[in-house]
């Protein structure tokens, strides 16, 4: 629970410690601790900037799913999605999103549909740029609908996020700073502080 909080802020440091511990307990653990460990590992080496090594996290962590423990699958490929768009491979990214999030639409996974939706809107934009923006506005408004249908709405300054990256696709600067504004405030408001500080540095260069 503590990596998921400090993957959400944004904090680096706040978790590193107890993912590492948690790392070394689930090796004498099932199937269920070591994919939870090895993904949350994943994520906190994605926060670290250390890509390479969060994509091999994470496909460890999948190597775990099998036939009764599969719970966690999803939220792993859209983790392992993050991982290969950090790695600087949008396409593989894409196709990982794209399928991650119409298998949770079929199961109704609503809370990792909505992290699949924003690695996909991602992905997106740094595969083909303005040329998909369709899409990711579709994308977009799939996210809005699962916030509101199952009251995630934490996840909404996370949209508003990519909202912003898609109206600098469109060269909009003024919608671009009012979804980071909105952004910032709501990243501010749940405690969030690293996150805000990206939005606020965002901020502060479409000022200059």
């Amino acid at each position: 629970t503590l990596g998921d909080l400090g993957f959400l802020a944004g904090e680096p440091d706040l978790a590193r410690a107890a993912i590492e511990r948690g790392v070394r307990m689930s090796e004498s653990q099932g199937a269920v601790s070591l994919q939870g460990a090895h993904g949350r590992l994943g994520r906190q080496l994605l926060l670290d900037g250390r890509a390479a090594e969060a994509v091999e996290a994470l496909e460890h962590a999948l190597s775990f799913c099998s036939d009764g423990s599969r719970q966690a699958e999803p939220w792993l490929r859209q983790a392992l999605a993050q991982a290969w768009l950090a790695a600087g491979d949008p396409a593989r990214a894409r196709a990982i999103a794209e399928e991650t999030l119409n298998g949770c639409l079929q199961i109704g996974a609503r809370l990792f549909a909505i992290e699949a939706a924003l690695v996909l809107s991602v992905a997106l934009r740094a595969e083909t740029g303005v040329t998909a923006a369709a899409r990711i506005d579709e994308v977009l408004a799939t996210a809005d609908r699962l916030i509101a249908e199952s009251g995630a709405c934490n996840m909404t300054a996370f949209v508003l996020v990519e909202r912003a990256a898609l109206s600098a696709l469109h060269d909009d600067a003024r919608q671009q700073e009012m979804h980071l504004r909105h952004a910032h405030e709501a990243f501010t408001k749940m405690g969030a502080t690293g996150r805000a500080r990206q939005t606020a540095a965002a901020l502060g260069k479409l000022a200059s």
